[in-house]
């Protein structure tokens, strides 16, 4: 029997965020954690080095790459010690990447989601490099005032952030939006399923 095989290679700069399962499942068959990765990067890192992409087509991708993020955990059905190293290796150096590129997100997540697609969804997220802020800190509430101080110190240093509330026992969604668009960040608003690829830019 003839045997086929899949080509993995890399043909356009949203590959390695667009094929994440297909990618994080070829380390795992492959039981490598180095050469998809490795691949990988060295294809973006000609991409932005060639200077072929326009400022604006980087906005869209880091607008795509940080909503996909959310769509990935939500619907992910194994993370393991693959997923977590495609994270580390590939997605949080494409993002650095955009950011030097002078690219700055401010995500705004607003969505119904069980405590363990939460802690997945902030533990992705980290592990990409953004910083992550939340109303619950040890199963404690902040007050938006707490709230508010950690996303503009976090602001201060020029940090990608992610705010998320996960269910209605808060709501600072109004006053979160308004610092998010009296920024000079790329504001992006998410309150539709996952299965949806509506968001709202700011």
């Amino acid at each position: 029997m003839e045997e086929f095989t899949i080509d993995i290679t890399p043909k356009l700069f949203s590959d390695s965020i667009e094929l994440m399962d297909v990618y994080i499942d070829r380390m795992r068959l492959d039981e490598d954690f180095d050469t998809i990765p490795n691949m990988l990067n060295r294809f973006n890192e000609g991409i932005f080095a060639d200077g072929g992409i326009s400022k604006d087509q980087l906005r869209q991708l880091a607008i795509y790459s940080t909503d996909i993020i959310y769509r990935f955990a939500a619907e992910i059905e194994m993370r393991d010690k693959y997923t977590d190293v495609y994270f580390k290796k590939v997605v949080a150096k494409l993002m650095k990447s955009l950011h030097d590129k002078g690219i700055e997100l401010f995500y705004i997540l607003d969505n119904e989601m069980d405590e363990d697609r939460f802690e997945l969804t902030v533990d992705l997220y980290e592990l990409s490099g953004t910083a992550v802020v939340t109303p619950y800190d040890d199963k404690a509430t902040l007050s938006i005032d707490e709230v508010e101080d950690r996303l503009k110190r976090l602001m201060a240093n020029r940090r990608n952030i992610v705010y998320i509330e996960k269910d209605a026992s808060v709501n600072y969604m109004d006053k979160v939006y308004r610092i998010a668009s009296e920024s000079k960040y790329i504001g992006i608003f998410r309150n539709h399923a996952p299965t949806n690829k509506y968001i709202k830019l700011i």
